[in-house]
């Protein structure tokens, strides 16, 4: 059975192997369109941090002595 290439490694082995003016400027279009996907992206971001909301929740920690107390050691299930 013959392999086929994902589109990442074609994409790679371009980068790699291609010449080296059509690289640096498929590489500088490239930056373009990623800076302005970035810049699109932060007012969303800047206003869920405004509201409170990061995105992310925070997990509390369990201090040693809580699992000690449940009479297991630390990182094992309790069954």
């Amino acid at each position: 059975m013959a392999r086929t290439l994902t589109e990442e490694v074609q994409v790679l082995r371009f980068f790699e192997t291609g010449p080296i003016d059509k690289v640096e400027a498929v590489f500088n279009i490239i930056c373009e369109k990623m800076r302005e996907r970035v810049q699109g992206r932060q007012p969303a971001e800047a206003s869920m941090a405004r509201a409170g909301g990061a995105g992310k929740k925070r997990i509390p920690r369990q201090s040693p002595e809580a699992s000690i107390q449940d009479g297991r050691a630390d990182g094992q299930p309790v069954s």
